[in-house]
């Protein structure tokens, strides 16, 4: 996250303690408590944000800001003795959660599913660090200047740049009131590619 603010990554930066540190360790009892602190994003939730306050030019805005972050993150590596964050299939995410097979039917289509993606390439311009938790609760939007703040990156890993694309797209769908969801699902993701795309390539492979 510092190599991403530091980058003018719009997201909310890390603050150190006034020892330096950017976390602390604090025990209470038999408990240890890790402290961190970040700037305080301004706006409002994007998933508060009252629909008819949405525009083609709002998901431009989040398209361009989830695109410059992932060039951005393209070009991090990790400092030596710096713990790597995982891939996309191993610890806890929304793309790696246990759910119950109990079902054949279900367990065996997952397993196809996640034999496929694993079929995909790991080519430097689809894949790479995403936040892997990007719905619109981990979204500030300051509607007046349309900034776009992004937070909450304990679930960042490595994965496809479609997977964090997809999350936007399936969780603004949740909160479309509206029957024409293929029709705004449509207007949405074009809106939102042609500002991700201002920032970060990405091919007519990934998109279909």
């Amino acid at each position: 996250m510092i190599f991403l603010s530091t980058h003018a990554a719009s997201i909310t930066r890390p603050l150190l303690s006034e020892n330096g540190k950017l976390n602390e360790l604090i025990e209470q009892g038999d408990d240890l408590y890790i402290v961190v602190a970040f700037e305080k994003a301004i706006g409002a939730l994007a998933e508060e944000l009252p629909v008819d306050q949405w525009s083609d030019e709002l998901f431009q805005n989040i398209g361009k800001t989830v695109g410059k972050m992932h060039a951005i993150a393209g070009e991090y590596t990790p400092s030596k003795g710096v713990i790597r964050r995982p891939e996309w299939d191993q610890g806890g995410n929304l793309f790696n959660q246990n759910t119950d097979l109990s079902q054949a039917l279900f367990a065996d289509k997952k397993a196809r599913i996640r034999e496929h993606i694993q079929t995909l390439p790991k080519d430097k311009d689809g894949y790479g660090l995403i936040h892997t938790d990007l719905h619109f609760g981990n979204i500030y939007i300051h509607n007046g200047e349309n900034t776009i703040t992004i937070f909450d990156f304990d679930d960042c890993c490595y994965g496809w740049y479609v997977m964090d694309i997809a999350v936007s797209l399936f969780d603004i769908l949740v909160l479309y009131p509206g029957a024409d969801k293929d029709v705004f699902a449509a207007r949405y993701l074009e809106n939102y590619l042609k500002g991700y795309r201002t920032k970060n390539p990405l091919s007519a492979f990934w998109v279909n």
